[in-house]
């Protein structure tokens, strides 16, 4: 017999608790910035207290990252938001706004922090 005999389920158990625990706390206090959006800007408020404030003017391409959205302001690297730091309700509001405001800002793909769209419709 191994050194945990009869103790695997214990400390699989342990990692079922654990790890889901883990991640729901990253997402709380690690993600999570405070976004508002008008229908002039948009604006970011870190849990550090930094904010960052872009006018809907300056918005290159929006879109699905790996694992976050992305929001491309300028020729600036994506903002990288996690989705599920917000409300169903926040997060829709957000992406109804996206989708009913600037349709044609929608990027087909993305590399590294660069959002882009394909047959040469880049703005």
């Amino acid at each position: 017999m191994g050194w945990n005999a009869g103790n695997s389920s214990l400390i699989l158990g342990v990692f079922v608790l654990v790890v889901p625990l883990s991640f729901q706390l990253l997402i709380q206090f690690g993600f999570g910035d405070i976004i508002e959006f008008s229908d002039n800007e948009f604006k970011m408020l870190s849990k550090r207290g930094k904010e960052r404030t872009y006018p809907w003017s300056g918005l290159k391409y929006y879109g699905d990252g790996n694992g976050f959205y992305m929001i491309q302001f300028g020729d600036n690297p994506a903002l990288q938001i996690y989705a599920g730091s917000y409300s169903r309700e926040d997060w829709s509001k957000l992406m109804n706004f996206l989708a009913s405001h600037y349709p044609e800002r929608k990027a087909d793909g993305y590399v590294g922090a660069h959002l882009f769209k394909l047959n040469g419709k880049n703005l």
